[in-house]
Parts: structure tokens; C-alpha cells; sequence
């Protein structure tokens, strides 16, 4: 039975794989996903949550939003608090890509008036937004 199988429904769109699915998982893990993103959920991404739920100090649960993907040992998408006496630092959760995120923002613009200029946009965006390797 893969992990995918084994996770719970708790709301629309919450799942839970449950603490101990596999050995040594010491707190759940929480999705939060739509039946649709829940279809590409990547067993690895999962796995990776399930190990994180492993480490020591880790606190309540492993969480994980609808951008995650696999990730170098903690899923991209994925979030964790470690008590600060008994914890961790993993710099695996942190990753490439730290920061990366979806900025949103209405302008005027019509698709019409941006397609001739994208290359020179995106040239500006990337002078002025750091990107890593993520």
C-alpha cells in the first residue's frame, strides 16, 4: 500500500497521514490539498513529509501546502517547528528556493499588450528578484 493510500480525510481539503505510518514518524502529517492537487502529489513528497516526522523535537506535525513538490530530503511546500531545546536544524527544509513564492497584481495591461514585451519583462524581473536553483 503506498502513503498516498493511507492518507485521511479530515476536511474538503485537509488529509492527515497518520503519526507512526512509518517507522519512527513521531507526529502527523497535514495536507492541505484539493482532490485535484492530491492527484499529483508525488509519493516521494510524501515520503520525504513522513521522514521530516521523524526528526527529533519536531513538534505537532509536519504540514503541507499545495505547492509541495519533492524536495532535497524535506518537501518543497513543506513546514516544520522543532522545539529549541530538543530539536533539529534542517537545512534541507529551508532549500534553493527559499522564499519562493506567487506574488500577485492587477494592472490595466491586457495579454495583447504584454506578449511582444515578455522577454524584456522577464529580463527586468530577474535584475531586480532574486531566483535560486529551485
Amino acid at each position: 500500500m503506498t502513503l498516498k493510500e493511507k492518507l485521511l480525510r479530515k476536511d474538503t481539503f485537509v488529509w492527515e497521514l497518520p503519526k507512526d505510518t512509518v517507522e519512527g514518524q513521531r507526529v502527523p502529517v497535514v495536507l492541505y490539498l484539493s482532490d485535484t492537487l492530491l492527484d499529483f502529489l508525488e509519493e516521494e513528497a510524501l515520503r520525504q513529509a513522513a521522514n521530516a516526522g521523524t526528526l527529533r523535537g519536531v513538534e505537532r506535525a509536519i504540514y503541507v501546502m499545495p505547492d509541495v513538490h519533492v524536495g532535497y530530503g524535506f518537501p518543497v511546500g513543506g513546514v516544520m517547528a522543532t522545539d529549541a531545546e530538543e530539536g533539529v536544524i534542517s537545512p534541507g527544509s529551508v532549500g534553493y528556493d527559499i522564499n519562493c513564492g506567487v506574488r500577485l497584481i492587477a494592472t490595466s495591461l491586457s495579454h495583447r499588450d504584454v506578449v511582444p514585451k515578455i522577454d524584456r519583462l522577464m529580463d527586468e524581473l530577474l535584475k531586480d528578484i532574486p531566483a535560486g536553483v529551485g
